[in-house]
């Protein structure tokens, strides 16, 4: 039977991983569609990094799956994990044109160190909570933190982001033939 810390482990796996990426990819359709910012190398950029950054759902995904079934099918999630972590990381180069993606930059920056310093240097005691939280971090670092950076620190993108409806507006002029005659 499943210990209870390990069950809502691997519910809040899944939860993360089916519900995160949708959001994420939103964000990501919006820089891919909107010619302000796809004319941006920045933006360019940051979309490739994105599209990156969601190859960590189907690890959080079978992370979840093996915490739920007690059991790494296949092997599965090692080998999504060290794949993962194989990954190049990206950087942002553009600053001067966005002043949002200096202060994301150097969020990030800062929410990455943090991580790599706990998980790194800081001697954790071998609680079986700590592996959750360390992992959930990764995973809100991952999949949550961008996306939720950038509808804070961007209004444009916050306003595409939640408008579901074209704002377009169509005007149509109906002029008869009749109507030019007796103008004239």
């Amino acid at each position: 039977m499943l210990a209870a810390f390990q069950f809502s482990a691997g519910v809040l796996h899944v939860l993360f991983s089916i519900f995160l990426p949708p959001l994420y990819l939103r964000l990501l359709y919006i820089f891919l569609t909107r010619p302000q910012y796809r004319k941006m190398e920045c933006y360019r950029i940051m979309t490739i990094i994105g599209f990156v950054q969601l190859l960590a759902a189907p690890g959080t995904l079978f992370g979840g799956l093996s915490h739920l079934l007690a059991d790494d099918l296949w092997n599965v999630t090692v080998t999504s994990v060290k794949l993962f972590s194989m990954g190049k990381v990206g950087t942002l180069k553009n600053f001067h044109k966005e002043k949002s993606i200096l202060k994301y930059a150097g969020i990030r920056f800062l929410c990455d160190m943090f991580l790599v310093i706990t998980f790194n240097y800081i001697k954790i005691p071998p609680l079986d909570w700590m592996g959750f939280a360390i992992s959930s971090l990764y995973m809100v670092n991952h999949l949550l933190l961008p996306t939720s950076l950038y509808l804070a620190l961007n209004r444009s993108i916050r306003q595409e982001f939640f408008l579901f409806r074209s704002n377009e507006v169509k005007v149509v002029s109906v002029t008869t033939s009749s109507t030019m005659n007796t103008i004239g």
